[in-house]
């Protein structure tokens, strides 16, 4: 069975979840922020990214850790999962880290996400805030988290790493 290594960022632990969920389904792999990112964990035939979008934007330390590691993980093959409030907005969120990496991709999935508002910071609830001023919605809780979408991508990322999907299969 193939090992991987699922690198994360996350502001409010929405995708620190999903990154730990992944992993105990998934079993061969280990989880990392990406700011926590050394040498020691480029040993790993898979590499998946998690990233929390902010702003219709993915969180920058993602980039950053991309472009300081990119020679490396153009040897890889990648998997990339963004958590979200707006999961067919996933192209669009997605679509910088496509270009960064775009023949290493073997799959991208967006999974939904969270907004607790007594959580936020203040420059996050005065954006969101204002979010809901300008298009006329209550400022409340959104949660769109959905553990059973989390254990069936897990599953898939199982049975690539098991090798059991032919390859037209993946994407």
């Amino acid at each position: 069975m193939k090992s991987a290594l699922i690198i994360y960022e996350s502001r409010y632990g929405t995708t620190k979840d999903v990154a730990r969920n992944l992993s105990y389904i998934i079993k061969n792999a280990h989880i990392c922020k990406a700011s926590e990112f050394h040498n020691n964990n480029r040993d790993y035939d898979l590499v998946i990214i998690g990233a929390p979008v902010y702003y219709d934007n993915l969180d920058e330390r993602i980039y950053k850790f991309i472009e300081d590691n990119i020679l490396w993980l153009k040897t890889k093959d990648i998997m990339v999962f963004c958590t979200c409030m707006s999961l067919e907005n996933k192209h669009i969120y997605l679509k910088k880290i496509y270009n960064m990496l775009n023949k290493n991709i073997i799959n991208t999935k967006a999974l939904g996400g969270k907004i607790i508002i007594n959580n936020l910071d203040k420059l996050d609830y005065y954006r969101m805030k204002n979010f809901t001023r300008i298009n006329e919605m209550a400022l409340n809780d959104m949660d769109n988290y959905d553990l059973k979408k989390i254990v069936e991508y897990g599953q898939y990322i199982k049975k690539i790493m098991n090798n059991e999907l032919i390859e037209h299969e993946v994407r």
